[in-house]
């Protein structure tokens, strides 16, 4: 029987899949190809294979950010599908009084047309080698995602979930969290049989009491015991659904923003490390002794190229095994990420979308699963200001460099071994070469000579 993805035998710092080393690379859309009724999802999964990128993340739960009437064909976001178009897990009542104006929703009623459409996506992605990250539940960062979720006891009439969004990721409502366990157990049995599939626990769970701007009193990401128990008792709930059934998938923990060394994860069952605007990507080698991916998992600001570039690089030459750009170009109506969105903002993401295909295609060709990150102290007589980051096997060493602009970069030593080398300098904008010569070394160290470059370039050394 074939197996889900899963860590790498040889090195779990990455994936395997269908017998293949996998690290994850893409630029998606905005967590809604399910839920929201108008996303062509054949159209946008034709677009991620189109640049080489495997990979999407999907809420379950149908928490959408709610817009005014006038502001759902202007901003065009897969999460806040138009009224009459949110696909629900769970079926509506014939009792009206929903804050979406619909039905209230009868928790005790799967919506079966939900999980058939589910399915028939990851059917539809595993045909073009793209897994799914299923994302459980996410924090509701406020009141308004609160007022529109189904385990509000507004929007259902079992009279589940009495209390405020911040109660939504705590133990304390003992009939909220029976349904949210409910639902994961269906989920995870619904989604049994795919193999291109791994869960995430919560979406941002460092946001519990909600964010700066929206709640003047939270300053800063909060990692609190009580959510980390919490997500404890859903992993839990995964791996005990799963245990009499066929296929046992991965289990993903959301850590933090931008960095945070882990101590404990929230259970055993736990491992992949994900992260959120992770860069500078620090967090790779403070937990690079746990053995397991770490992975960034969503970008900010996603049609901006040369940062998303410069970040994507700088993680997986780190050691990180997930880059995920979340593209503000895919809308509602426009599933190509071209900026063709009829009629709300029209944000292009082709330049984007070209430069990480760069990046897979490198790590595509590179044999990571033999690679561990370089050491810092390798190169000697580097400026401060640059910063570099490096994956080697026996066979060829790979830096990627980034440095401000008008920076001198002098004569930098890298320590090597002797013997004769291939030695390429390769723009990770395009991929293009730059510089391609042989070199005999005889030393224990190889002076390094850079061609001129405005922001980062990519150095690649092969024994030869």
């Amino acid at each position: 029987m074939a197996q889900p993805v899963r860590l790498h035998p040889g090195n779990p710092h990455y994936f395997e899949y269908k017998d293949k080393p996998l690290v994850l690379i893409a630029s998606g859309l905005h967590y809604g190809a399910v839920l929201n009724l108008d996303i062509n999802y054949e159209e946008y999964l034709k677009t991620l294979d189109q640049y080489g990128f495997n990979l999407h993340r999907e809420f379950i739960i149908p928490c959408y950010e709610w817009q005014p009437e006038d502001k759902w064909d202007q901003e065009q976001t897969p999460l806040s599908p138009r009224p009459g178009k949110l696909l629900s897990p769970y079926a509506r009542s014939s009792a009206p009084g929903a804050r979406d104006s619909l039905n209230r929703y009868d928790l005790d009623k799967w919506n079966q047309e939900y999980f058939d459409h589910l399915k028939d996506f990851c059917r539809k992605a595993d045909d073009r080698g793209i897994i799914v990250e299923i994302v459980m539940f996410t924090v509701l960062y406020g009141e308004g995602a609160w007022e529109t979720n189904p385990l509000n006891t507004i929007n259902n009439i079992q009279g589940v979930g009495n209390g405020k969004y911040n109660d939504y990721t705590f133990i304390g409502d003992p009939l909220l969290l029976e349904r949210q366990k409910q639902l994961v157990r269906k989920t995870v049995t619904e989604l049994n049989e795919f193999d291109n599939v791994y869960f995430e626990i919560c979406n941002e769970p460092y946001w519990a009491k909600g964010i700066p701007g929206g709640n003047p009193e939270i300053k800063e990401q909060h990692f609190l015991p009580e959510v980390n128990d919490w997500q404890a008792v859903l992993a839990g709930v995964i791996a005990e659904t799963e245990q009499d059934l066929p296929k046992k998938h991965l289990i993903a923990q959301n850590l933090a923003n931008t960095y945070y060394k882990i101590d404990t994860l929230c259970h055993p069952s736990v491992s992949v490390l994900n992260y959120h605007y992770a860069f500078p990507p620090n967090t790779v080698p403070d937990n690079y002794s746990i053995n397991l991916p770490v992975c960034f998992d969503e970008t900010a600001n996603g049609c901006n190229a040369p940062d998303r570039r410069i970040e994507a690089w700088a993680f997986l030459l780190a050691g990180g095994a997930v880059y995920n750009n979340l593209d503000w170009s895919f809308a509602i109506d426009d599933q190509t990420g071209r900026g063709r969105n009829p009629a709300g903002r029209r944000r292009s993401g082709v330049e984007v979308k070209q430069q990480l295909s760069v990046l897979k295609h490198f790590m595509d060709t590179f044999d990571f699963i033999r690679a561990k990150p370089i050491e810092p102290g390798r190169i000697r007589n580097m400026p401060e200001k640059v910063l570099w980051y490096g994956l080697e096997n026996k066979e060829v060493l790979t830096i990627y460099f980034l440095k401000q602009t008008g920076i001198v970069i002098p004569k930098a030593l890298l320590e090597i071994s002797p013997g004769n080398y291939e030695l390429t300098w390769i723009d990770p904008i395009d991929g293009s070469i730059i510089r391609k010569i042989k070199i005999i070394n005889k030393e224990n160290s190889l002076p390094l000579e850079f061609p001129d470059f405005p922001d980062d370039l990519l150095l690649s050394l092969k024994r030869i």
